[in-house]
């Protein structure tokens, strides 16, 4: 299930750059932009990792724009909520 993801939001408030985020991480920065876009679901792992990262809970970082109203793929590079 696709999620509208704050990672973006958080990370530039912060102040962090893309490579910043690799370097705590060891996610590479296109995984992470394609994350922070709703273009790639980041494994389990990588959430963890970016929880660590930002000291906070993974649900703060990935969350819906409103409970229960996920984004879905309706096809390649569409998406609607």
């Amino acid at each position: 299930m696709a999620v509208i993801l704050y990672l973006r939001q958080e990370r530039q408030r912060r102040g962090w750059s893309l490579t910043y985020v690799t370097r705590m991480t060891g996610i590479s920065p296109g995984d992470i932009s394609l994350i922070e876009r709703g273009l790639r679901t980041p494994f389990p792992r990588w959430q963890a990792e970016l929880a660590r990262a930002f000291g906070m809970p993974a649900r703060r970082l990935f969350r819906a724009s409103s409970p229960g109203t996920p984004l879905t793929r309706t096809r390649k590079g569409s998406r609607h909520g």
